[in-house]
């Protein structure tokens, strides 16, 4: 069964301790009462766990995989079955009495997300003894990150799709380049096709769209509030032909870029 912990991420977390450690034996139990563990696994093998207070009787099982990374609520029973020493990274937590505000899922498998959390989760050990509160905005991170990749069918508990969300952000990071919907699929971790249902689902448009609408509210606020030139103006926003950047604004706003920066004609946000 998969359990899923409510997290109050609204505050940020205590880290009590922060490091990097290895499984030696073949089977291990562990209980940590009031404080919650953060583990990122590098070996394989099977976690069982129990919790009466955050679960009732509800008992979880779980495969154990290089990615895999688990949050157990305080007062958690774990036993570990292990085929073979390994390593991973551990984090102990704590909050301050907040209720929960976030639905955190006890394992979940990192794929397109693995580097960048496994980064943070190294920066956190790293400053963790000189800096401990820069290791907890780190670790606070990775806690968001994972509530916000929670699985309800094609859809997230605590908002939308983390494949929505991940475009979005590439999208804005990788605004002046010639990117396409294809790329930014790709980059995602899912199919071009659906991605593009995922889009319609959540905000009633295409990749293509929202992407092009991106790029025309960036060129509109460089046209009405910056002196960049309007050669420079496409480059910024990813279109460096001028000729189709021309033909984009009329599309868009029904006049070309020298009439929109003349007349302050602003795209509907």
């Amino acid at each position: 069964m998969a359990l899923i912990s409510s997290v109050p991420l609204q505050e940020k977390p205590r880290l009590m301790q922060a490091g990097a450690a290895a499984f030696n034996y073949a089977s291990e139990s562990y209980f940590l009462p009031k404080l919650w563990q953060l583990h990122l696994y590098q070996h394989t093998g099977e976690l069982r766990v129990k919790n009466a207070g955050h679960f009732g009787e509800d008992k979880g099982v779980y495969d154990i995989k290089p990615g895999a990374i688990n949050l157990l609520p305080p007062d958690t029973y774990s036993e570990y079955r292990l085929n073979q020493p390994g390593r991973f990274y551990y984090a102990h937590i704590a909050f301050d009495g907040a209720p929960g505000s976030a639905n955190v899922p006890v394992m979940q498998y990192l794929d397109y997300d693995l580097r960048d959390i496994e980064a943070l989760f190294e920066e956190a050990i790293g400053c963790f003894a000189a800096r401990a509160w820069r290791a907890e905005m780190k670790i606070w991170e990775i806690l968001c990150r994972l509530s916000e990749r929670i699985p309800a069918g094609d859809r997230v508990i605590s908002g939308g799709h983390p494949a929505v969300a991940r475009a979005q952000q590439i999208i804005a990071l990788r605004l002046n380049e010639p990117i396409s919907a294809e790329e930014i699929a790709r980059a995602t971790g899912v199919s071009h096709s659906h991605l593009n249902r995922l889009f319609h689902t959540e905000i009633g448009m295409s990749i293509k769209s929202h992407l092009t609408a991106c790029r025309m509210q960036r060129a509109c606020y460089l046209l009405i509030y910056s002196r960049q030139s309007i050669k420079s103006i496409a480059a910024d926003v990813g279109i460096p032909d001028l000729h189709l950047f021309n033909k984009v604004i009329r599309r868009h706003l029904g006049a070309p870029p020298t009439t929109v920066r003349a007349s302050g004609i602003r795209i509907a946000s």
